[in-house]
Formats: C-alpha cells, sequence, structure tokens
C-alpha cells in the first residue's frame, strides 16, 4: 500500500482510521514517508501516543511542504507531544488543518498549542504565531478553538490577534511593556489600526486564550471584563500607559 501510494502520481488524499497502528514506529515510519506529497492525511483512531510517534509526526509536519491537512483525532497523544506538535505549528506556517481532537491532553496541553498560534506575551510573538492553521484541540470547545485562526484569512487573524492581546493588557497596566516593540514612527499607524476594531469582531476563544495566559482575569470573569471595553477604551488605555521612556530603554 505504501508503495502504491507514493508513486501515485496524482492521489492527494489518504485517509487510514481505526487500523490500530498503536506505536509501531517502522510502520508510521513508513507511511509517512509515503505520504509525503500528499495534501491530506488521516490517521485518527489508531492508538497512537508515544513521544517518538509525536516526534515523528512533528519532523513530518514541520520539513513537509505540501501537506496541509491533518486528522489525528482519537488518539492518545499527551501533553508531552503538545510541546512537539506546538513546535511544527509555528515552525510550518503551510498548514491549514489539524484536528487533534479526543487525545489525552490536559489544560496544560491544551495551553501549549494554543500559545503557537497566539502568543500574547509580546506584539512580536503575536506576529511570529501561526495564523493559517485551524487546529483542533478539545470536543467540549470546538467551535471556540477554532475560532482562533479562521481559514484563508491570514493577515485578518494576525490583526485580532494583536487587537486581542491589547484589549487583555489593557486592565493590568502593561500596555506600555507591550508597546515597546512598535517604532516610535510607527504609532500613529497603530492607533488608526486599533480605530478600526470592536468587541465583537474578536472570538471568544481568542479573547479568552489571551486573558488566561496574560492572567489578567480569573477564566469565569473574563467575559465581564471584555463587556467593559470599548476601541475607546482601548485607544485611551494605549495612550495613557505608553510611557515614551521604555521605547528608548534600548538606545
Amino acid at each position: 500500500l505504501c508503495d502504491a501510494v507514493s508513486k501515485h502520481p496524482s492521489l492527494e488524499d489518504l485517509a487510514l482510521g481505526n487500523i490500530w497502528l498503536n506505536d509501531d514506529e517502522g510502520k508510521l515510519s513508513t507511511i509517512l514517508k509515503a505520504s509525503k506529497n500528499l495534501k491530506c492525511l488521516g490517521l485518527s483512531g489508531n492508538g497512537i501516543g508515544s513521544r517518538s510517534a509525536a516526534a515523528m509526526f512533528a519532523k513530518f509536519l514541520t520539513a513537509n511542504d505540501n501537506t496541509t491537512t491533518m486528522f489525528l483525532r482519537d488518539n492518545d497523544f499527551s501533553d508531552e507531544s503538545a510541546y512537539l506538535f506546538a513546535l511544527a505549528l509555528r515552525n510550518n506556517k503551510r498548514l491549514r488543518l489539524v484536528d487533534l481532537r479526543g487525545n489525552l491532553f490536559t489544560q496544560v496541553g491544551r495551553v501549549t498549542i494554543l500559545n503557537s498560534l497566539f502568543d500574547p506575551s509580546s506584539l512580536t510573538a503575536v506576529v511570529e504565531s501561526n495564523h493559517n492553521c485551524v487546529v483542533y484541540i478539545d470536543e467540549s470547545n470546538f467551535d471556540e478553538l477554532g475560532a482562533i485562526n479562521r481559514k484563508g484569512f491570514l493577515e485578518e487573524n494576525m490583526h485580532r490577534k494583536l487587537f486581542s492581546a491589547l484589549y487583555a493588557t489593557t486592565q493590568g497596566g502593561r500596555v506600555g511593556r507591550l508597546l515597546k516593540d512598535i517604532p516610535l514612527g510607527l504609532m500613529p499607524d497603530f492607533l488608526a489600526y486599533l480605530q478600526d476594531f470592536y468587541l465583537d469582531d474578536i472570538p471568544r476563544g481568542m479573547r479568552k486564550h489571551a486573558m488566561e495566559s496574560l492572567h489578567q482575569y480569573a477564566l469565569d470573569d473574563f467575559d465581564k471584563a471584555f463587556s467593559r471595553q470599548t476601541t475607546c477604551t482601548v485607544m485611551f488605555e494605549t495612550l495613557r500607559n505608553w510611557n515614551l521612556l521604555l521605547l528608548y530603554t534600548n538606545i
């Protein structure tokens, strides 16, 4: 089968679900080598979960220019594997969809993967996040997590994350630290950019992740926090907390 797949002139999609590969590295390696030209690979429900298996998938996703979609749901990947998938997502901006639902991730693994899609620790980190790939991790939050990135909206995804990160910092007085990445000459453009966004433009899952990552609010409070905010509030807090000295600390 693998030999036929690797030599097929036009095959783009391959689904090998529920064939119980488990963690047989020999079989996994053979399948991944044969699948390097595929656009979509499905290996759901196969009992795969070891760190070495996750490392093989991470290497495949990082180095592969062709595969844009991978289904790995209902396997046994844990938080230990989440770091490897996060690295792959940071390094491969060509991926469009990765389905990891039904694995064994806890909140720790979930946040690790989400940080590769949206790291709100600084504006530079936001920009360098993966804005292309839709990742599904948790069945109970399917719509919420999928909204972190919208398929085919790279620039819009990045802009929403920038605005969401700024929203999440306005209550904590950390805006100045966030703005130190912006050259002084770009501040007028940045302020004008802020006026184009409203709270309803920011998906709930994106807001939630920003709040949790920056430890501004308890999980139950973030909706209430965002409901108090308006574009004018963000503009005001941005200007109020803009410490010019921070912009020159590295000069």
